[in-house]
């Protein structure tokens, strides 16, 4: 109920003025994500210093996948698609790269 009423306050309001400063929750979400997603994409990687080994490709593939389909399904909750979908392009056209090298 709390993701609904979140994704539906974001379309309701598109930016709050407080004195002179203007916010937009929608973009603070964006931010939001990306920055989390780029944390969790260096955990999946799964980097040892010590003997300079990463994941497997299909791992990682795997693991991204499986984020992503966490936030298309947070996408859905929202009544504007437009909310998380470009960041979800950006992922789907990065595995594909991923995926064919």
């Amino acid at each position: 109920m709390a993701l609904t009423e979140l994704c539906y306050a974001i379309n309701y309001c598109p930016s709050i003025s407080v004195w002179e400063y203007t916010f937009a929750p929608k973009e603070y979400l964006h931010q939001h994500l990306e920055n989390r997603f780029a944390r969790a994409l260096v955990g999946m990687v799964m980097y040892n210093p010590d003997t300079n080994e990463i994941a497997k490709p299909s791992e990682l593939l795997a693991s991204v996948r499986t984020y992503m389909n966490v936030l298309q399904t947070v996408e859905n909750y929202g009544k504007n698609r437009h909310c998380i979908g470009y960041k979800l392009k950006l992922i789907q056209h990065s595995l594909s790269w991923i995926s064919s090298s």
